[in-house]
């Protein structure tokens, strides 16, 4: 796109021009614009002297592609890509509650299928540790991943809306699902949990939430495992 106006009047000239172009990956967020706008005016005050001034400004940016990258001490490289990214054969629109795990990087991603996983990564190779639809230990399945934590061994703990109740915490390792607290059932001090808000798993499988309950009291539970 350009334009350009320019003229003369008595003594006094002018012109000015604006171009600007504008360009799009096939990647979210991989815009591009450069947009130029340019113009003079001059004034003759006798034959042979005259008066001018000029001025140009040049506007441009560039969006990068989001996603979940790490640095390998030498460089950094990429691990999923938002809009590129698949997993379980479902495009990743978001990435969050990122976790590290050994060697892995980890995080929840939400997809534009509505779905969400907890996954963990191996370079650029996924693997899903819990994700929307899994069936959960008290029969009840996952409606919707709030958050999460990881232990060194890869036990993940997970909180989750699920189709009978909210909000749920559960253990998730090689063996399936544990219940924590589940939301049929007030823990030992006989409140009922309204939210939960964090978790943080311990690598002896010990869990650990913060909770409100009915009554608008803030509440720090442990569990301990009984396997």
């Amino acid at each position: 796109l350009s334009a350009g106006l320019g003229g003369a009047w008595n003594r006094l000239d002018y012109y000015s021009e604006f171009a600007r172009f504008d360009t799009k990956g096939s990647l979210n967020n991989t815009t591009y614009h450069n947009g130029t706008a340019a113009g003079n005016i001059g004034f003759a005050i006798n034959a042979n002297t005259e008066i001018r001034a000029t001025g140009r400004h040049i506007s441009a940016a560039a969006g990068n592609p989001n996603g979940l990258f790490y640095y390998d001490g030498a460089a950094w490289k990429t691990v999923c890509l938002i809009g590129a990214c698949k997993v379980n054969g479902e495009t990743v629109s978001g990435i969050r509650s990122l976790r590290s795990n050994v060697n892995r990087v980890c995080s929840i991603l939400d997809t534009t299928a509505g779905n969400q996983y907890v996954v963990c990564f191996a370079g650029t190779t996924p693997t899903i540790l819990s994700s929307k639809g899994d069936k959960t230990s008290d029969g009840t399945e996952i409606t919707f991943i709030a958050n999460y934590d990881i232990n060194r061994s890869g036990d993940v703990a997970v909180i989750v809306n699920t189709g009978l109740t909210s909000p749920n915490v559960f253990l998730v390792t090689a063996d399936g699902y544990y219940t924590v607290s589940s939301g049929l059932f007030p823990p030992e001090d006989g409140n009922y949990l309204l939210s939960i808000y964090s978790v943080d798993l311990r690598d002896d499988r010990r869990v650990y939430f913060t909770a409100q309950d009915y009554n608008g009291r803030l509440a720090v539970y442990a569990a301990a495992p009984l396997f």
